[in-house]
């Protein structure tokens, strides 16, 4: 995939315009707010990269307009998205909703709101919603020599393999229990992975106070039917996202579990599939 980091922007009605996994997308301004701000921050947003395109191919416009100081309204195709928004909560909004909106619509690949990580040449799969706890566990996998692959997608292609989406890890409670602090992985003293990798294990688990550790192994149909929660494309190409997560469980062990804080949980985990 071509990667340009340099996007033009105009200087009057603001427009920015390029393409990530065959979505393309553009971002327009009033003038009252820098795009700027966005095209600067597009590399971090889409870290396997984007590439300009023209304006006449755009399927998904966004557009920001400024209603008071400081104040924006943010629409997408003529749709309101969000009225009010400070500059900073905009950015914040509209960089989630673009990489939601691409998971949706990417061509050639099936996103699943996952942490995935590498473990002895395998990837574990760790399907979940916001706040489910995916990025503590896979923080946790870091730290114990598992390779990266992203704390909030797993990028499969058409035979079920996971492909890395290294963004910085969004972590919750450095801040305070809502607002995340993106880190690098090197950070964690760990390692992005590279290359593809068919999936070993899939880990569905959600985070209770207090919660024992419980560990029982799922039938690869009630995995996928799990998993079928967090796909992004499964009401729009039902048939493909079916036929993807078959392929992706296919030599894969579906772990359900009960667990209370990561650190403790991944332990108990990892000791728990050393003979799998």
């Amino acid at each position: 995939m071509k990667y340009e980091r340099e996007v033009k922007v105009s200087t009057a009605k603001q427009q920015i315009n390029f393409q990530t996994y065959g979505v393309n997308i553009g971002i327009e301004s009033d003038g009252k707010f820098d795009v700027g701000k966005i095209s600067c921050r597009l590399d971090d947003i889409f870290p396997n990269g984007f590439h300009i395109v023209e304006r006449g191919k755009i399927e998904h416009q966004y557009s920001i307009i400024g209603i008071e100081s400081e104040k924006y309204e943010l629409y997408k195709n003529g749709q309101e998205l969000f009225p009010l928004l400070t500059e900073e909560n905009l950015i914040d909004y509209l960089a989630s909703h673009l990489r939601n909106v691409v998971a949706e619509f990417a061509v050639g690949k099936v996103f699943i709101h996952a942490g995935v990580v590498g473990w002895k040449g395998k990837a574990i799969v760790i399907p979940g919603s916001s706040f489910a706890g995916k990025t503590t566990l896979v923080a946790e996998l870091v730290k114990r020599g598992a390779v990266y692959y992203s704390d909030e997608y797993a990028v499969l292609d058409q035979n079920g393999k996971v492909y890395p989406y290294p963004k910085k890890l969004s972590i919750r409670g450095i801040i305070d229990k809502i607002r995340q602090l993106d880190i690098a992985v090197e950070e964690l003293n760990g390692k992005p992975g590279i290359k593809p990798l068919s999936v070993g294990a899939v880990l569905i688990t959600k985070y209770k106070q207090g919660m024992r550790t419980k560990i029982n192994i799922q039938s690869r149909g009630r995995g996928v039917l799990e998993i079928l929660g967090h796909s992004f494309a499964f009401r729009r190409n039902p048939q493909e996202v079916l036929a993807v997560l078959s392929e992706m469980v296919k030599n894969a062990t579906i772990f359900k579990a009960e667990r209370g804080e990561a650190a403790e949980f991944v332990d108990f985990f990892l000791e728990y599939i050393k003979n799998e």
